[in-house]
């Protein structure tokens, strides 16, 4: 009753669109070129624990992506704008979260997440700039966190409610442009 683990396989879509600049219609007249739907294959495995009477829980996942046409937003040098790239990647890494109550009001959270994620099957000279290998922009490698969480009742005059009060420290990783 204090341990669940789980998998999951799942398959995804964003919608095709249109970039937020247009740039062919203003000074051509050409007709602005959509970017394609982009699909993914998710999996993911994990477990979910409760110890010590409830007072501790420990969580964690590993997952692998595979995303086909995900859409990236980069930087265009020769027309000086951001726009959307659709782009093969891969990522790949674990999660892992404790929480643990120090009293009936105190709480301890503490989390830390590492994700392998690079660009896969980059066709050879892309406008992009970006090769196969490289790094998925603004996907950091690791990232931490730990907090400590306040709740207890109070009434201020004949109003009963709750005070709840939290601080929290997170760290992210180098991200790559």
């Amino acid at each position: 009753p204090s341990v669940m683990t789980y998998a999951t396989v799942s398959r995804g879509a964003v919608s095709a669109g249109y970039p937020v600049v247009q740039t062919n219609g203003p000074m051509t007249g050409k007709a602005e070129s959509p970017y394609p739907t982009s699909t993914s294959w998710t999996y993911e495995a994990g477990f979910k624990t409760m110890w010590l009477d409830r007072r501790l829980e420990l969580n964690g996942s590993v997952f692998y992506n595979d995303v086909k046409n995900g859409h990236l937003i980069v930087f265009n040098p020769g027309q000086l704008f951001f726009g959307t790239a659709s782009l093969d990647y891969q990522s790949k890494g674990f999660e892992l979260e404790a929480a643990a109550r120090l009293s009936q009001n105190l709480k301890l959270t503490a989390g830390v997440g590492y994700t392998h994620a690079e660009l896969v099957n980059v066709p050879t000279g892309s406008s992009t700039g970006a090769q196969s290998g490289n790094r998925v922009p603004n996907m950091p490698k690791f990232n931490t966190s730990v907090g400590l969480q306040y709740d207890a009742p109070m009434s201020i005059g004949g109003a009963q409610g709750r005070l709840k009060a939290a601080v929290a420290w997170q760290y992210v990783g180098k991200r790559a442009a």
